[in-house]
C-alpha cells in the first residue's frame, strides 16, 4: 500500500513540476468482495492464469456449495446456495478478488490513464495542462464508464475526486 502512494505522489509532484494539474479518482470497491462472481472467477484462474488440473479442482471445491443462514435468537433462516462472494478477511478472499478484478487494469490502461489498485481500492490519475482539462476529463469519464460496464462486477461508488496543482479553470 505505501509503495503504491508513494507511486501515486511521485507522479503528482512531477506533473506539478512540469506545470500541469493531477486529476485523482478514488474507486471505492468495498462490496465487491461479495459481487464475486464465482463461474467468472473459475473461467479467468483458467484462461488467464492457466490455473488447472488439482488446484481448479481445490479453487472449484473451495467455492461450491457455500451456503449462508442468518440467527437471530432461537430463531434460524433457511441456507441459500452462493453463486458470488469471497470472504474479504480470509487468507484466499483478496487474491480471488484480484484474479476476478484483473480486467481493470486493462480497461484502465486502454484509455491511457495511470492506475494504481490494492485489492478492492483502485486510484485513477492522469496529469494535463491547464489549458485543456476538458479533453483529460472527458478520457477520465471514458475510463470510469468502461470500468463499470465492461469488468462483471458492481462498482459501487465514485468515491474521490481531488484535484492537485493550480486550479482548474471552468469551461475548457
Amino acid at each position: 500500500m505505501e509503495s503504491g502512494l508513494l507511486e501515486v505522489l511521485s507522479c503528482v509532484y512531477t506533473a506539478a513540476d512540469n506545470k500541469e494539474v493531477t486529476v485523482l479518482i478514488g474507486l471505492d470497491l468495498s462490496a465487491a468482495f461479495d459481487t464475486v462472481d464465482h463461474e467468472i472467477l473459475l473461467e479467468r484462474s483458467q484462461t488467464e492464469f492457466g490455473v488447472e488440473g488439482m488446484p481448479l479442482t481445490w479453487l472449484r471445491s473451495y467455492l461450491d456449495d457455500r451456503t449462508q443462514y442468518v440467527i437471530i435468537g432461537q430463531y434460524q433462516s433457511t441456507a441459500i446456495q452462493l453463486k458470488v462472494g469471497v470472504l474479504q478477511w480470509s487468507v484466499l478472499g483478496p487474491i480471488l478478488f484480484a484474479v476476478y478484478a484483473s480486467p481493470v487494469a486493462d480497461v484502465i490502461a486502454s484509455h491511457g490513464v495511470q492506475y494504481h489498485q490494492y485489492a478492492d481500492d483502485t486510484q485513477l490519475h492522469l496529469a494535463m495542462r491547464t489549458d485543456n482539462t476538458s479533453a483529460g476529463l472527458s478520457v477520465l469519464a471514458a475510463s470510469t464508464a468502461d470500468v463499470r460496464t465492461d469488468t462483471h462486477y458492481l462498482l459501487l461508488v465514485l468515491l474521490l475526486l481531488c484535484l492537485f496543482g493550480n486550479c482548474l479553470p471552468m469551461g475548457n
